[in-house]
């Protein structure tokens, strides 16, 4: 299984992402070995300006259920390092939504794209999956 994740964040200076500096930091590719299962993942980060985030994330496995348990965990730590100005704190219902409903399609195995309107137009998650 390959699944790739893309992540296009267009803040409008109305949220921004906690610890960017760690994730630029990672590893461009890695290997883990969960459970006897080689899981291979491939990171970019591109940070443009302070209103602009891209994360884009490869994960590939022959067991499904450790690529979608590595692409969920990173789902889920990228929604939690989202930080909100309390001025537009309707921002946190959008982003779980988003997210949810992402994590949702990649439990059914399902490709998905959404994005958020308005100001922050450009911010978009894609999740495509390959068996």
């Amino acid at each position: 299984m390959k699944i790739k994740i893309k992540a296009n964040f267009q803040t409008d200076g109305d949220y921004s992402i906690l610890n960017y500096d760690s994730y630029e930091n990672e590893p461009r590719n890695k290997c883990i070995n969960s459970n006897g299962n080689e899981v291979k993942i491939y990171s970019q980060y591109i940070h443009i300006f302070d209103d602009n985030y891209t994360f884009v994330k490869i994960f590939e496995c022959d067991n499904a259920d450790s690529c979608k348990m590595y692409a969920r965990m990173f789902l889920e730590q990228l929604l939690c390092n989202i930080s909100v100005l309390s001025s537009h704190y309707y921002l946190i219902k959008d982003f779980y939504e988003l997210f949810y409903n992402g994590l949702t399609a990649l439990n059914k195995n399902e490709n998905y794209y959404e994005t958020i309107s308005g100001n922050y137009e450009g911010t978009e998650l894609v999740i495509y999956i390959e068996e």
